[in-house]
């Protein structure tokens, strides 16, 4: 499987999403030895510390995405904002996209940018996205482990 990650983090709580993540691709922890070996994320993007220009041009080369993203004012990170905006006037085709959305107060981000990507042609976008409450917890693996083992079908 050919993946990447493109994430947003403003408080850091949604890079530490990715501890699990890396756990969960690379070593196999015990909640997840019935996903495959063949998992493999080679590139992780923390797009609010990138050029965008630099992880959009990373989006066209793997066939699946993984999005996690921060509920921010109601809306995407600001640098979300932008990169979905850059994939969609860039013509963004035949993925597969996962979403991971973060935020304690009122999480919309994934929903956004469900709602926003699946207004472009040939994506396969999954609709389960499930939902981190600002730190990661024993209870999100499971739901993670759900979305993880969509996208890699």
């Amino acid at each position: 499987t050919t993946s990447c990650i493109h994430l947003g983090s403003s408080w850091s709580n949604t890079v530490l999403i990715l501890n699990l993540l890396d756990k969960f691709l690379f070593i196999t922890p015990f909640w997840a030895t019935h996903i495959p070996a063949t998992i493999k994320f080679p590139e992780i993007f923390d797009i609010s510390r990138s050029d965008v220009s630099s992880v959009l041009s990373k989006a066209f080369i793997y066939n699946k995405l993984l999005l996690v993203t921060v509920t921010y004012d109601g809306d995407n990170m600001p640098c979300m904002q932008d990169f979905l905006f850059h994939l969609k006037i860039k013509n963004l085709k035949n993925k597969k996209i996962g979403i991971i959305q973060n935020g304690s107060w009122g999480p919309i981000a994934g929903k956004i940018t469900f709602d926003y990507l699946n207004n472009l042609k040939e994506l396969k976008i999954i609709e389960f996205i499930p939902t981190v409450k600002s730190k990661m917890k024993e209870s999100d693996k499971t739901e993670i482990n759900k979305l993880l083992t969509n996208l890699i079908k």
